[in-house]
């Protein structure tokens, strides 16, 4: 009883291991994302902006003083792939065999 014990708490442990190895580069893009310039590159690197900033995210929909950004048709571009492809996958779906 007692070694199926350590061998499920071993497992558990391993399991929040791993998933904090996957998880980690999704907070770091979210945090990157939200830091000023100069937060961005700083050493040592600042883990959780203060205070966040949402302006990356207008600069790259709305565009700036840089060159021409693809934003806006990068998203409608992704929006109608992903539509296209659930239709074809709805039109495909009763020819399939189980």
């Amino acid at each position: 009883m007692i070694r199926k014990t350590s061998a499920t708490l071993l497992l558990y442990l391993l399991l929040i291991v791993l998933s904090l190895v996957v998880l980690f580069p999704f907070f770091w893009m979210v945090t990157t994302s939200l830091k000023s310039g100069v937060d961005m590159f700083a050493s040592p690197p600042v883990w959780i902006p203060n205070p966040p900033t949402l302006e990356n995210y207008a600069s790259v929909l709305f565009g700036g003083d840089s060159p021409p950004r693809l934003g806006l048709p990068a998203c409608r571009i992704a929006s109608a792939e992903s539509c296209s492809s659930s239709l074809l996958q709805y039109a495909c779906f009763p020819q399939s065999h189980w």
